[in-house]
């Protein structure tokens, strides 16, 4: 019996460290933040084109499935969409509002979380553009916060996987544009 005892208390406190290191994790400065960048073999105008167009989102932005324009017209400052996106056969929803533009360099966006309640965030992020030598280089920043305690706690885990996609798409992109 005193093994059966011993174990369980052995359970609970990896358990324990493990949630109380992942919160730790959370907590550091730069939580919620990554940047990736990729060189694309065109010119910025077409980069920034495809950026601005929520039909080629569709095409280079993995798990998108289907994107609703909720402000009529082309993208602008204020121009949001609706944008459905299945991640590991999770359906994620979330609004996406334009929040400043500066062609064809800058693009700044909020997306926030719709739906269900158990996977809400809000993402601040840009997509920067600068021109070099004919071709473009494409940066994506993200600061993301997680809300919800699950989610919060999970930041440290959820923040590079979210980076890795963002990465993969950026590759995704780059393809396209190169017609490769």
């Amino acid at each position: 019996m005193k093994w059966l005892i011993r174990g369980l208390i052995g359970v609970v406190l990896v358990l324990f460290l493990a949630v109380f290191g992942l919160w730790i994790a959370g907590q550091r400065s730069n939580s919620g933040h990554f940047e990736t960048s990729i060189m694309v073999n065109r010119p910025i105008s077409v980069v920034y084109s495809a950026l601005t167009d929520p039909d080629m989102t569709k095409r280079w932005v993995s798990g998108i499935v289907e994107i609703k324009r909720l402000t009529p017209g082309d993208t602008k400052v204020g121009s949001r969409l609706l944008l459905i996106e299945f991640i590991d056969g999770k359906k994620i929803s979330m609004e996406e509002e334009i929040t400043y533009l500066k062609p064809p360099y800058l693009v700044k966006y909020t997306s926030i979380g719709v739906g269900d309640p158990s996977s809400q965030f809000t993402e601040f992020g840009e997509y920067q553009l600068e021109e070099v030598e004919g071709r473009t280089k494409f940066t994506m920043t993200s600061q993301i916060e997680y809300h919800g305690f699950l989610y919060s706690l999970l930041e440290p885990i959820l923040t590079p996987a979210v980076r890795e996609k963002f990465a993969g798409d950026q590759i995704t992109l780059k393809n396209i544009l190169e017609g490769q």
